[in-house]
């Protein structure tokens, strides 16, 4: 089968849902191009998160991996957030290129894979054999959302009607959708391979932390708004002989918050992904500091089955999801600052080998190649329940 991806992310950007499904996809066979967010002309000047994808329009299509290609539009119309007409108009564009490569390419069965509400303009101009639309957030929940959610919303609804399966990140986010018979529930998987090499006692440590202390409390993800930054100050104020280590781009939104930050947080920024599994070699206890909000009550975090991967307790804000892995020793739920600071201490301090075996276990539960082929056989089963579906004849 051949996918063609209309994502929300960059390929080289921080690497969520999107680059994960499509990487394990390529990996078991099948053809993918990656279609990179289209960003407006005024984009690098509102949001300077974009400016190093701004040129990458010019590098036509990028061969990254053995089945998986990549291509970045060129810069739109701006405004296509507030205004139908303008996002219709850069969805045309858009397509146009996408036919393009899907021909060059010689792309057949195509399954076309959409995680943004507003792509929805590029798919009325496609021709798909398969539409699979990946809900992971409430995207209305997010503040710069805010002041065109009506529009999301509709885009959002207009995407669940013409898809033939939704995928759900979290219960929540299905829960807002009963009835739906075409959705699956499909959680964040981990690359265990990856994130269990932290776990070998020959990975050297990265550089920086020969200045740290000797209970090192760790935050991979983005850096935005989402975070508790007042609780990140609590905990770094309260406890100076700690390190708080956070790892990961900042938001545009979030960058003022750094000022603030005590003298023993450590804002790292991004790092690669082969280099995550060295930082987390000499993490002591990794969190998930979220705010609690309509935007996080709906997130399955990826984060937390990357932290069990490489075998480390975690201690949560109380998210939804991540309550469903409350259990002693291995991810415990605080509700205050108070309450980060005790769990912290005592899973620091009651460490041990079989907890460690534990989280990891867990983890390997929900490998990416698990969930892969939960979705593969998911569309396979969609399409013999409706014969007379386009895709059921290419199926063989």
């Amino acid at each position: 089968m051949d996918f063609i991806w209309l994502s929300a992310q960059f390929w080289d950007g921080l690497w969520v849902r999107s680059q994960w499904f499509a990487h394990e996809i390529g990996a078991l066979g099948h053809r993918v191009l990656f279609v990179e967010p289209n960003l407006s002309v005024l984009a690098p000047i509102s949001d300077s998160a974009t400016r190093p994808y701004v040129g990458k329009w010019t590098l036509g299509l990028r061969h990254v991996e053995p089945r998986v290609w990549v291509v970045s539009p060129p810069p739109l119309f701006p405004f296509h957030h507030r205004s139908l007409f303008i996002n219709q108009v850069n969805g045309y564009m858009v397509s146009v290129g996408v036919r393009h490569f899907i021909r060059s390419l010689g792309l057949r069965t195509q399954l076309v894979w959409v995680s943004a509400p507003r792509a929805v303009s590029v798919l009325e101009h496609l021709n798909p054999d398969f539409v699979i639309y990946d809900c992971r957030d409430k995207h209305t929940a997010y503040p710069e959302e805010a002041n065109r959610a009506t529009m999301v919303a509709r885009f959002e609804q207009k995407l669940i009607e013409q898809a033939d399966l939704v995928l759900f990140s979290a219960r929540e986010l299905q829960q807002d959708h009963p009835g739906l018979e075409k959705s699956i529930l499909v959680p964040p998987g981990v690359n265990i391979d990856l994130y269990t090499s932290a776990l070998d006692p020959r990975l050297a440590p990265p550089p920086e932390a020969g200045s740290w202390s000797h209970l090192v409390v760790m935050y991979i993800g983005a850096l935005d708004t989402w975070l508790d930054w007042d609780l990140v100050c609590c905990l770094a104020e309260s406890k100076p002989e700690w390190t708080i280590v956070l790892v990961g781009p900042v938001g545009a939104r979030a960058s003022a918050e750094l000022d603030r930050l005590p003298a023993n947080v450590r804002v790292i920024g991004r790092r690669s992904l082969k280099e995550l599994p060295r930082y987390l070699r000499v993490a002591s206890v990794c969190v998930i500091p979220f705010q609690t909000n309509e935007l996080t009550r709906y997130v399955n975090p990826l984060k937390l089955y990357e932290y069990l991967a490489a075998g480390k307790p975690v201690v949560s804000s109380p998210l939804p999801e991540v309550q469903r892995f409350a259990e002693p020793g291995i991810v415990e739920i605080a509700h205050s600052a108070v309450e980060f600071q005790d769990r912290i201490e005592h899973l620091a301090q009651n460490d041990n080998e079989e907890l460690c075996r534990r989280r990891t276990w867990i983890a390997e539960q929900h490998s990416w190649t698990n969930r892969v082929q939960m979705i593969l056989e998911a569309i396979v089963a969609r399409c013999r329940a409706l014969p007379n579906h386009r895709l059921y004849g290419k199926l063989g």
